[in-house]
């Protein structure tokens, strides 16, 4: 056999290895790629997430002073109601008809607290 053949198919056979390699090699970079990409938008979206985390405990905390606030608030005014209500039935009635002890007693209520 004439050499110039065997180097012939020798160099047919490394043009072929060739074009098979940088065709793996392109696929594999483009697969490359994909992956990095989304990487990428996996690591966005953990970002955004975290993020609306930590405001939604910001939140949280914030709401939770001003609840802590109204039920304070609310306690003091449960308790002046309450000392209001005793001082209002340990009082005897100023009539004695109960039904005008009644209505003087809600008439003096509504304008203690300036509804009338």
């Amino acid at each position: 056999m004439n050499p110039t053949i065997i180097l012939g198919i020798l160099l047919a056979i490394s043009v072929a290895g060739n074009a098979l390699l940088g065709k793996l090699y392109v696929v594999a970079r483009e697969d490359l790629g994909r992956q990095e990409q989304a990487t990428a938008e996996a690591r966005a979206a953990g970002l955004a997430c975290s993020a609306g985390v930590e405001k939604l405990a910001t939140d949280a905390k914030a709401r939770q002073k001003k609840a802590a606030t109204a039920i304070a608030a609310a306690r003091k005014s449960e308790a002046a109601a309450h000392t209001r209500a005793l001082t209002i039935l340990a009082t005897a009635p100023t009539d004695a008809d109960p039904c005008k002890a009644a209505s003087a007693l809600n008439a003096s209520e509504i304008t203690s607290r300036g509804l009338k």
